[in-house]
């Protein structure tokens, strides 16, 4: 009888820690990254300062602001990019995994497709 008065106890404990963890994983992607973008023929390196508030994730490219998501280890991103190369704005979609310090990805900016790796400024 004794372990059964035990068990909510046990079951709210481990809830506390997986959330903990969740919030700790969110917090680790809080900051700034370097990005690189890259086309068939070239690299764009952009700095992008990422804020987390629960699974909700800002970011922030010189003016741009950047809005999305971060869930089971995927963040997805999308926001109006202005880009200095082509002389237009369009829409960019961001979606990578984070692994350790490094967030790699695909991204789509108007029709074009890329890819991107990030590391963790220093």
């Amino acid at each position: 009888m004794k372990q059964f008065l035990n068990f909510p106890r046990i079951v709210s404990g481990m809830l506390a820690l997986i959330l903990l963890t969740q919030v700790a994983v969110a917090a680790s992607l809080s900051g700034k990254w370097n990005f690189v973008f890259y086309t068939e023929d070239s690299e764009y390196p952009k700095t992008i300062v990422l804020t987390t508030q629960g699974d909700h994730v800002t970011a922030k490219i010189a003016d741009t602001v950047l809005e999305g998501t971060y869930k089971d280890g995927k963040l997805e991103l999308t926001g109006d990019y202005y880009a200095e190369e082509a002389g237009y704005k369009a829409m960019l979609k961001l979606s990578g995994k984070l692994a350790g310090d490094q967030i790699k990805g695909n991204a789509t900016w108007d029709y074009y497709q890329l890819t991107f790796t990030a590391n963790r400024a220093k």
